[in-house]
């Protein structure tokens, strides 16, 4: 199962989606002011979520960020009913990046964690949440100096012992268990999603662009762990309208096919609008397949799996 955050062309229509990856049919779509309105917790608003990620136990869907008043922070919906259940308050600038942590060594219940700061002046911090309390508990501080710009684009390894995240041009990986970063290299300055493939063995980072004079290499880039480069997949340039822009990417369980998400209403110097589609991509042969989303365009992360149903 793939879950989308996309808007329309006019940006009058922003919807969440469930699309089944085996069928490439929707399962549900659904706009996010019809959601908000079975709120539980109530009144929250939410124009244009930037991450998307599933609890640990995959029956909830946090969703950053999110207003509550005039406090900023993060949705969580219960994914079977798509009812806004909580709210994580606490962040000045809104949360750029979010993952899941499974119960395990690190975290014997499991733990969310988001990338935001917590005042406008201060450096990029890793907030720890609950996940059944929406509480946060913990904080990992100074990650990245004050004023470069707060980490984004949030993934775990398998193994659960680092996350990676982009800054600024540049793809960090973040050690949990000694709270430090422990590899950095240089990447593309407009880094979208980023996915680490499921074996642990390359990290796949989207680009795209800036929405304006730079439009996205059409390129997904990749590295090794260690975040040492490696060959990039090249995105399809033989179709009516070549894919610049990637907004995100996930790996399939077997490691052999890349979802990617695409699209812009935005224009340019270098680009004009680009029809929004979910991409995919055989990672040995470099076959693609298109999936129209129509005038979707599907501006935050695909999340794959939920429940173990994933292809």
């Amino acid at each position: 199962m793939a879950y989308l955050s996309t808007q329309s062309d006019d940006a009058q229509t922003v919807e969440l989606i469930a699309l089944d990856l085996r069928t490439r049919r929707i399962r549900w779509r659904e706009t996010w002011p019809d959601i908000l309105a079975r709120s539980l917790i109530g009144p929250v608003f939410t124009e244009r979520p930037g991450a998307l990620s599933l609890s640990p136990d995959g029956t909830r869907l946090f969703v950053a960020d999110a207003l509550q008043g005039n406090t900023r922070g993060m949705l969580v919906l219960d994914l079977a009913t798509r009812t806004p259940v909580g709210f994580v308050p606490g962040f000045s600038v809104g949360v750029a990046g979010l993952v899941a942590v499974p119960a395990g060594t690190n975290f014997p219940r499991g733990i969310m964690l988001a990338a935001a700061t917590p005042t406008a002046t201060s450096a990029s911090t890793l907030f720890l949440i609950d996940p059944d309390t929406f509480a946060i508990v913990d904080s990992i501080p100074n990650l990245v100096p004050a004023g470069v710009g707060s980490i984004s684009n949030l993934v775990l390894t398998p193994n659960g012992q680092d996350v990676y995240g982009a800054r600024q041009g540049q793809l960090i990986r973040i050690d949990l268990p000694s709270r430090s970063v422990t590899a950095r290299t240089t990447t593309t300055p407009f880094a979208g999603g980023i996915a680490v493939s499921p074996d642990g063995r390359s990290v796949f980072v989207a680009d795209h662009g800036d929405f304006f004079d730079s439009p996205g290499s059409g390129k997904i880039f990749r590295y090794a762990t260690n975040l040492d480069p490696l060959p990039p997949v090249q995105l399809p340039t033989n179709l009516s309208d070549p894919v610049l822009v990637s907004h995100d990417v996930a790996v399939s369980a077997d490691n052999r096919t890349l979802y990617v998400t695409s699209g812009t209403s935005q224009t340019g110097p270098l680009f004009g609008p680009q029809p929004g589609r979910l991409l995919i991509v055989d990672l040995e042969s470099g076959s693609t397949r298109v999936v129209p989303l129509n005038d979707w365009n599907p501006v935050t992360i695909i999340v794959v799996s939920a429940g173990g149903s994933e292809p």
